[in-house]
């Protein structure tokens, strides 16, 4: 952002923690379930927590055009390297699920 206004003078006020997301142009997958790249960092008990259900997470999924994942064998509760498993595109796509599932005030997307 440097750069691109004149600064003249002000305050810039960050966020609280959870308000705020960053989605990396390189989204971090942790070996786990499908369900676990979603919510993640979430564990399954905080999801369960929020009132989230699996068919929600199978709608964000639909969203972002990865439901094919869902309606394998295993499902949500498939365990694998996703880093592995998933392309480029695709894990872009989770990390926006992951986005939609937090549902933040603010996001930062790179790239």
């Amino acid at each position: 952002m440097g750069a691109l206004w004149p600064l003249f003078g002000g305050k810039v006020h960050r966020p609280k923690g959870e308000s705020i997301f960053y989605i990396p142009q390189r989204p971090y997958l942790p070996t786990g379930t499908l369900r676990d790249q979603i919510i993640y960092p979430h564990s399954k008990l905080q999801m369960r927590k929020k009132k989230v259900t699996d068919k929600k997470l199978k709608e964000l999924l639909e969203i972002v055009q990865l439901k094919g994942y869902a309606d394998k064998e295993g499902g949500l509760d498939k365990f694998d390297n996703w880093n592995d498993v998933m392309s480029g595109g695709e894990k872009q796509r989770i990390a926006m699920a992951r986005l939609f599932y937090h549902k933040p005030m603010f996001a930062i997307l790179d790239e």
